[in-house]
């Protein structure tokens, strides 16, 4: 086997499908992940190589054109698809390589690394050029402009290659060199496995068959040649035993089985049909057929899930390319770079065979010099497992952007901060690696914003929650590492545009023990959550950080927590539910008895008469410079209060945070926080993109 010494570094698409205008997308050596909402271009990219490199090529239609061209530039110029494929030479190898004389007519730079280009371009031969504009240039429609070229020219249309710098017409066979396999996203692998002679599983057998003597690099060819015949003639002595055995056996049942040939005229001038008794090894290896072993017994394939036998498939299709680059086997016909093209592998897989799945293709070409199948592998998903095997340099991320598409790659928004990336690796399992899934993310702190905010989508007016938001909760306030990949300020070539909304409490500090206190106790707060100003200071319009601040319409000492904040919005509902997961429930049941318009803060604290209410007591004290709570009697201060309490209340956020999840979904009316509101409204608007 000869080392694989080029990949595809880069793919430009003009006017095919979801790509109008150029699209260029680059690639690494080794997995590729292309990953992204439904109908964004994913497809569009893999078919776009398949275009030049699939030996199965398929036909290009009416659709596969840009249909966002518009009247006037269809009549001024008939459409034309253009594909054009970037290769260079792995940073890995030497300059020696055998794969560079089979392209040389590709070369667009000799230097090292060496660079190859070959395009095709599908378009309508020039001679027909006036003819088409003459047909079109009356009609008044788009619609009708379309039909009028695929009923009349699209016919005429030939697909093209060029190669070089200068872009010569393709002239050799060089393109067959390249071995690309192609698994779409639901297949038959029984059928591709054993359909027709040449099937699969067949094209393997007769590679791998004498396998020790074609791989044995300590004997000669000819020597080789010699034991390999001798086995051939081995296997054909056996072979004729065999028949000359069977043979008698169907003496008489032929005259029975044939003897209406000479009726229906399948004999004459001498011919008569005849069994063929000879037998060759080959001929045995067509009667192979895959089964799956199972202690004593051996399961047909057929009765194997689909997944399975996906995997199976995939793993004749690995050794199939491995097959491909046999230079003794092939000669000058073997592959100078074989790579596998795979659209959703996920497809009847399990979760844990998906990570397992792509932890194999890792490793399987993770060292280009020594790996036996695939150089490059280029992989769409929609599974969060593929994404969170993966690390962030394989993926590339496809997002909506206006009326096109962005193209970001999320491993090189961190060339400064390599501390991040790693942190952002270690932390992108599956929950946070839905994150790449669509365009718009609401980034939050904990698990009972993850909560509650699809239940405040419910009950908002901005019709959000159709919007298909992912919610991302970052399980603590690591804002900035994940918003480097989308910071489109900074990165605006190789970030992810996507419109993220960040929600995080204010939790304002007082006092040197730098601790967060409640607001009942501050004029103005020494200092609140740092994140909030890293966030504005980066200035990407993308990225926007709501909290209970003034830009949501607070006071400077009004915002704490978000459980806090429910209870200050919700004086008159909260708090919805009191069962076991709350502490002070008998205190609460006899304050609710009681009528808000009498109220004091002496008579709340006299209700709950616990540690936290007497340290508030104290400090309420100091600071308004009395000894009797009956004279505090400002009503923000009682409403104050009583949030604090509620909070204090809390003994765990996750628990309660469900069950009043439970309590909005059975019908309970909640307001929404004001700066979760504003959040709502920025993203329905699509302000930030």
């Amino acid at each position: 086997m000869e080392n694989i010494k080029l990949f595809i570094s880069s793919v430009e698409i003009t006017n095919f499908r979801t790509f109008k205008e150029k699209q260029i997308i680059r690639f690494t050596e080794g997995i590729n992940i292309l990953v992204g909402p439904n109908n964004i271009g994913k497809t569009t990219i893999i078919s776009a190589i398949r275009l030049i490199f699939d030996k199965n090529k398929f036909g290009l239609d009416i659709n596969d054109f840009s249909k966002i061209e518009t009247k006037e530039e269809l009549k001024n110029c008939s459409p034309k698809i253009t594909v054009s494929v970037n290769l260079q030479k792995s940073n890995k190898e030497g300059s020696d390589s055998d794969d560079l004389l089979a392209i040389r007519n590709w070369l667009t730079d000799i230097d090292n690394p060496y660079k190859a280009k070959i395009t095709m371009q599908f378009q309508l031969p020039t001679k027909y050029e006036k003819a088409y504009l003459d047909a079109v240039k009356d009609l008044d429609d788009i619609g009708s402009v379309w039909l009028e070229l695929e009923d009349e020219f699209l016919p005429k249309y030939q697909r093209k290659y060029f190669v070089g710098e200068s872009a010569q017409p393709l002239m050799d066979n060089s393109l067959s060199r390249f071995n690309c396999q192609y698994l779409p996203a639901i297949r038959d692998a029984e059928k591709r496995m054993n359909s027709g002679n040449k099937y699969l599983l067949n094209k393997l057998l007769n590679f791998f068959i004498d396998y020790d003597l074609k791989s044995n690099e300590e004997l000669k060819k000819s020597d080789i040649e010699k034991k390999m015949q001798k086995r051939h003639k081995d296997f054909h002595d056996l072979a004729v035993n065999l028949l000359n055995n069977l043979s008698p056996r169907f003496k008489e049942g032929k005259k029975e089985m044939l003897k209406y040939s000479s009726q229906t005229g399948a004999t004459f001038d001498g011919e008569e049909p005849e069994f063929n008794s000879a037998l060759n090894d080959h001929d045995i290896l067509k009667e192979f057929s895959l089964v799956v072993k199972n202690g004593e017994s051996n399961v047909p394939i057929n009765l194997n899930g689909l997944g399975y036998n996906n995997l199976i498939y995939i793993s004749l299709v690995l050794a199939e390319l491995q097959q491909s680059r046999s230079n003794s086997y092939f000669g000058d016909n073997s592959s100078v770079f074989p790579f596998l093209l795979i659209e959703e592998p996920e497809a009847h897989l399990h979760p844990d065979m998906q990570y397992d799945f792509l932890k194999f293709l890792q490793n399987n070409i993770k060292d280009g010099t020594t790996s036996e199948t695939a150089k490059q592998v280029i992989i769409t998903t929609h599974s969060p497992n593929i994404t969170a095997a993966a690390s962030l340099d394989d993926l590339i991320v496809l997002s909506k952007y206006k009326s096109g598409v962005k193209i970001g790659y999320p491993g090189e928004t961190f060339i400064d901060n390599p501390k991040d990336k790693k942190f952002v690796e270690r932390f992108l399992d599956v929950t946070r690696s839905n994150l790449f899934f669509t365009n718009q993310l609401i980034l939050i702190e904990g698990l009972a914003e993850q909560m509650l905010i699809p239940q405040f989508m419910k009950a908002d007016t901005s019709n959000i929650q159709n919007r298909h938001i992912s919610i991302i909760n970052l399980s603590g306030r690591y804002f900035i590492p994940f918003l480097r990949m989308f910071d489109t300020n900074k990165n605006p070539d190789t970030a992810i545009y996507k419109q993220i909304a960040c929600l995080t409490d204010l939790d304002p500090v007082q006092g040197k023990q730098n601790k967060s206190c409640p607001p009942i106790f501050q004029a103005e707060p020494d200092s609140k959550n740092p994140n909030i100003e890293s966030i504005k200071a980066l200035k990407s319009a993308n990225i926007k950080v709501f909290s209970q601040d003034e830009d949501s319409g607070y006071k400077s000492n009004e915002g704490w927590t978000f459980e806090y904040q429910l209870y200050m919005d919700n004086p008159d509902l909260m708090p919805l539910i009191f069962h076991d997961s709350m502490r002070y429930c008998d205190a609460w049941e006899n304050l609710k008895k009681m009528s808000i318009k009498n109220l004091s803060i002496e008579k709340i604290s006299n209700t709950f008469q616990n540690e936290r209410s007497k340290q508030m007591d104290g400090i309420l004290k100091e600071n308004h410079n009395t000894n009797d709570l009956s004279e505090i009697t400002d009503p923000k201060l009682i409403k104050l209060y009583l949030g604090t309490m509620f909070l204090y209340s809390i003994k765990d956020k996750g628990l309660y945070a469900q069950e009043l999840s439970e309590e909005i979904s059975s019908g309970k009316s909640i307001t929404v926080p004001k700066y979760i509101k504003e959040c709502f409204k920025w993203m329905a608007d699509k302000n930030g993109l």
